[in-house]
């Protein structure tokens, strides 16, 4: 079964979520976050199988805090 990974990202300050671009790999996540997350926030990555189902796999508290 193939999986996709997708992380949505919730900002500490006022709540504002948004979902980025979903990747092969948790690798990929990494790199995408650290290329295009500039923002304090929390991320939560999803695993998403060919029935659709997400399923959390990592919670990241505080990713870009000072």
């Amino acid at each position: 079964m193939e999986l996709e990974y997708h992380a949505l990202t919730v900002d500490v300050h006022d709540g504002t979520s948004y979902w980025n671009k979903h990747q092969k790999d948790i690798e990929s996540v990494y790199a995408h976050l650290k290329r295009y997350c500039h923002r304090h926030c929390h991320v939560f990555i999803f695993t998403k199988d060919k029935g659709g189902e997400l399923r959390l796999k990592e919670q990241i508290k505080n990713y870009n805090g000072t």
